[in-house]
């Protein structure tokens, strides 16, 4: 079952994604310590850990989308409320900062948001090891270069 047919059932259970992805990201950091380790290793598991992160941080985006669009279909019914039944006509100022203050909107408002931040930290290890699959490139070059520089 897809993080989004979850979610959709019960908003509950992206508080259990959300402490997967954390621990994932717990374990990013061994995967930037390459000294001790060899070169041919670090190049060989590179291409999966970046795969596994970048599909976690898609996930996340399509998980704050999916969050984006629930909220506004709680807010729908609020701003229909505040709009249509409310005793003296409230400005669309007025409105939104009723809707921001109920209890709903600022709970999926907090899911919002930290699915947002641990998006981020995905996108960072996301970029971090693109930029060491680069260094890697850069001293596989070194090596080679040193290597025909060689006399036998």
């Amino acid at each position: 079952m897809s993080i989004i047919s979850e979610a959709s059932q019960d908003l509950s259970s992206v508080l259990d994604y959300i402490k997967r992805y954390e621990e994932a990201l717990k374990e990013a950091p061994s995967l930037f310590q390459i000294e001790g380790r060899k070169l041919e290793h670090v190049n060989r598991t590179l291409p999966g850990h970046l795969a596994r992160y970048d599909e976690m941080y898609n996930e996340l985006k399509t998980l704050e989308e999916f969050l984006e669009k629930k909220k506004e279909i709680i807010i729908s019914p609020l701003w229909k409320k505040f709009n249509e039944k409310y005793s003296r006509q409230l400005s669309q100022r007025d409105i939104q900062a009723y809707i921001a203050g109920e209890t709903d909107v600022v709970s999926i408002t907090e899911l919002i948001l930290e699915v947002k931040l641990i998006k981020e930290q995905f996108a960072s290890v996301v970029k971090a090891l693109e930029q060491m699959g680069w260094s890697l490139k850069n001293i596989v070059e070194l090596r080679i270069h040193e290597l025909q520089d060689a006399i036998l």
